[in-house]
């Protein structure tokens, strides 16, 4: 947590950055969402399909957080009366650090999103199974079984139109960049980085944060017919970041 409750006092980091705590400014980094258990999902669901559950959960876990960080640094980089107030001053140079961290963060969860790694959550791996014809008879049947029911067709329709995507440029040239900044630039430094690496663009982020938390959204809705309101989420994120901008104070910044 970056702030706690109390009113009225001031907090001053190793970094010179100085908080006031006239707002109470909750930032989760590790949202709650409590693992999937057998009544969260229907009854006879194929044993492939249930060994996708723990990649889904962390899917959840992930795309909040990042939606989370997604706002805070956006605010930190584009809110123009927060910046008119902290450049400039000995502020500055700790809100560039925020914003290296929270874009490091941002590569990782993406770049973890989408690797085929075994071990990550790899949302490739979930739209191919999911999606394969096998299972449509089993959705069909259980989807009729809701209240209210699920048009089936009309969401395995957007589950494969996302597989198809995610395999095609330019999302997949999207996805390749935060990987290979992942691999060579964040995880770890490569000394001789690949001779075809490119920088990936801040669209690159906003892009594969919007391909995951529709992945996300659609397969939790279609597997288990809960709902994930996003957009809520990221209001939320936008109201707690607000908040905590405006509680950034430079002009109290103790300089002795």
């Amino acid at each position: 947590m970056l702030l706690g409750p109390e009113a009225g006092c001031r907090k001053t980091t190793q970094s010179g950055l100085v908080l006031e705590r006239r707002t109470v400014v909750t930032l989760i980094s590790m949202p709650q969402w409590p693992p999937f258990d057998p009544g969260a999902y229907p009854e006879g669901l194929p044993a492939d399909l249930v060994a996708l559950l723990p990649s889904l959960h962390a899917a959840c876990v992930v795309v909040t957080s990042a939606a989370y960080e997604l706002e805070m640094f956006r605010a930190f980089g584009r809110d123009e009366a927060f910046l008119r107030k902290v450049n400039g001053t000995d502020v500055a140079p700790a809100i560039g650090v925020l914003r290296t961290c929270i874009s490091d963060s941002l590569v990782l969860s993406l770049a973890m999103l989408f690797k085929s790694d075994p071990k990550a959550v790899n949302l490739r791996q979930l739209l191919n199974t999911v999606c394969r014809p096998e299972y449509t008879s089993f959705f069909v049947a259980a989807h009729r079984r809701c209240h209210p029911p699920l048009d089936s067709e009309h969401q395995r329709g957007r589950l494969i139109r996302m597989q198809r995507r995610i395999n095609r440029d330019p999302l997949r040239a999207c996805i390749q960049r935060l990987d290979d900044l992942r691999d060579q630039g964040v995880a770890h430094l490569d000394r001789a980085p690949k001779s075809d690496f490119e920088w990936p663009l801040m669209r690159d982020v906003s892009t594969a944060f919007a391909a995951a938390a529709n992945i996300t959204v659609s397969a939790l809705h279609y597997m288990t017919w809960r709902r994930f309101n996003v957009r809520a989420t990221r209001s939320h994120g936008i109201t707690l970041t607000r908040a905590l901008t405006q509680a950034i104070d430079p002009a109290a910044l103790d300089t002795r």
